[in-house]
């Protein structure tokens, strides 16, 4: 017999169930953490371009970590719901937050540019532009993941 690679909470096959899958295998396994997998990637690619922009701007502002804050946080809740999968979806609700918090505030800064008295930066316009579009990825994953979610729901 195959070794499950379930964590220990789903062996009752209860939650694997729930969404339509005959019993806690890798797939159901694969298709249940899409979206958590899909926060730790996007944090970390945030996370990625954070630091990169900090050490390209030779670590002069604080500022230039705003992508791997957000990265931290949505990566963060992204293994959060992987531990406590009865909270997932309010992990996930949460680490949507964060991301459009994140398209909104580098779309703004894309949208305004450089203002009086600041140096263009190539460095910043791509952190911004790197942001947003990670930050859209996971909204447009999310997005469909809910619409998912709901029309699996009993009754809908």
């Amino acid at each position: 017999a195959a070794k499950s690679v379930m964590p220990r909470q789903w062996h009752n096959a209860g939650h694997a169930a729930s969404l339509g899958f005959t019993a806690c295998t890798p797939a159901a396994f694969v298709h249940i953490c899409r979206m958590p997998i899909s926060a730790i990637i996007i944090g970390a690619l945030l996370n990625l371009v954070g630091f990169t922009g900090w050490f390209l701007t030779e670590m002069k502002s604080w500022t230039a970590l705003i992508p791997a804050i957000l990265g931290v946080l949505i990566l963060l809740l992204g293994v959060g719901s992987l531990l406590r999968p009865t909270l997932r979806k309010h992990f996930m609700h949460a680490a949507m937050l964060v991301a459009l918090l994140g398209v909104i505030g580098s779309g703004r800064m894309l949208l305004r540019g450089t203002e009086p008295g600041m140096e263009a930066s190539p460095v910043r316009t791509g952190a911004n532009a790197a942001t947003a579009i990670l930050g859209a990825i996971f909204l447009g994953l999310g997005i469909h993941s809910f619409i998912q979610a709901r029309r699996k729901q009993p009754g809908t």
